[in-house]
């Protein structure tokens, strides 16, 4: 869909959807860097004395 919405204006150059393809790619690896810092490693140090007192029963 997005792609369909988005990549159709430019035209049908395959040099467009791949150069599209690649940054859609690394705005995904920025996105999941960030979510990893900001969110996963809070709430993994948030969770840890639960599941290491889990653990010990």
């Amino acid at each position: 869909m997005v792609c369909q919405r988005y990549v159709h204006p430019w035209g049908n150059s395959v040099a467009e959807g791949v150069l599209f393809v690649i940054a859609f790619y690394a705005l995904c690896v920025v996105v999941s860097m960030i979510s990893y810092r900001f969110v996963e490693t809070p709430v993994n140090r948030f969770m840890k004395p639960a599941i290491a007192t889990h653990a010990k029963r």
